[in-house]
């Protein structure tokens, strides 16, 4: 007869060994460099993906959405915080955005593109010292590189420290002497100081530096505009701002300083007749409207001021400058 211990130890052999059969086998564990290749996999199928939407303009809550659920498994890969925060930014969803950026940082501090980008976002938010920060650590990272010193030049003058970003921007173009960014900018730094022959100078180069590039070129041109009334030379400026495209120079900005041109030049009548064409093009543009009146009503053409108060009327009867627009009207007129 076998002895009661003997029994206890059947009895558990048995049940450990009916437990090993019902229960399922335990999860397996990836080696780090197993895991590692997997995320590698994964976020350069993501990357692929967030380019070809790029490229071909398509909406990105989907992909946002796998990007999301990538950092989730794989959190301490700063490549995807980055990737999710590049596509959050082009959403507008600055907040969240600046979080991934922060996150990337967190993991790797020496990624000078991503503090640029984080710079970038603090700056569109108003958050000048962030932005500094930032952009400092970047030149930190990368000193040699000019795009760098820009950033950081435009939150000091953002923040009216005209020395510093002088010394920046200077600095930047020994680097590179054909960043027309960094000429724009100190052309801008001039002017907040009244220096506008120097302003000039600057925005004059960095119009020749952008030929080509006419997102920049025609930004430029509208900003040398600017200066040019300021220095009281309004028939440079009505010469500068034809040379935009006709496309661009009927956008509400160049539209305005084209009237202030002639009216510095005592042409009054002559910003009447531009805007009376800009209605024709776009007939419900309540801008157009508005301003074909206003130029109206300064060219004594008041019947004519009436007709376009009426039109704004019927396009859109609450529009705030109706009342005001009809007031100086009839102030002309007595």
């Amino acid at each position: 007869m076998k002895s009661p211990l003997l029994w206890l130890i059947v009895l558990l052999t048995a049940m450990l060994s009916a437990c090993d059969r019902s229960a399922p086998p335990p999860p397996q564990v990836k080696s780090s460099a197993t895991d590692e290749k997997q995320a590698q996999t994964e976020l350069d199928v993501l990357q692929t993906r967030f380019q070809n939407a790029l490229e071909n303009h398509d909406d990105l809550a989907l992909l946002t959405a796998d990007a999301r659920k990538y950092v989730q498994r794989y959190p301490k890969v700063a490549a995807g915080h980055v990737m999710l925060g590049n596509m959050l930014m082009l959403q507008q969803d600055l907040d969240a955005a600046a979080a991934e950026f922060d996150a990337a940082l967190a993991l790797d501090g020496s990624q000078a593109e991503v503090r640029i980008n984080a710079g970038t976002l603090a700056l569109q938010r108003g958050d000048l010292d962030i932005a500094q920060r930032h952009f400092s650590q970047a030149v930190g990272l990368d000193t040699s590189n000019p795009r760098f010193r820009v950033h950081l030049a435009e939150v000091y003058i953002r923040k009216q420290d005209y020395a510093q970003a002088e010394m920046e921007l200077l600095e930047a173009l020994r680097i590179n002497a054909s960043s027309h960014r960094a000429y724009a900018l100190l052309s801008d730094l001039y002017a907040r100081q009244n220096k506008l022959k120097l302003a000039i100078d600057q925005i004059d180069k960095a119009i020749k530096l952008a030929a080509g590039e006419s997102k920049f070129e025609n930004a430029y041109v509208l900003s040398r505009a600017t200066l040019l009334l300021r220095d009281n030379q309004p028939g440079e400026a009505l010469k500068t701002l034809n040379s935009l495209p006709p496309r661009r120079l009927i956008q509400p900005d160049a539209a305005g300083k084209l009237a202030e041109c002639w009216a510095m030049l005592g042409q009054p009548q002559q910003a009447a007749a531009f805007y009376e064409q800009l209605t024709s093009i776009d007939p419900a543009n309540e801008t157009f409207l508005a301003e074909a009146a206003r130029w109206m009503i300064q060219a004594d053409q008041f019947d004519d001021a009436q007709r376009m108060i009426d039109r704004l009327r019927r396009t859109n009867s609450r529009n705030a400058e109706i009342d005001k627009l009809q007031k100086l009207l009839d102030e002309h007129r007595k």
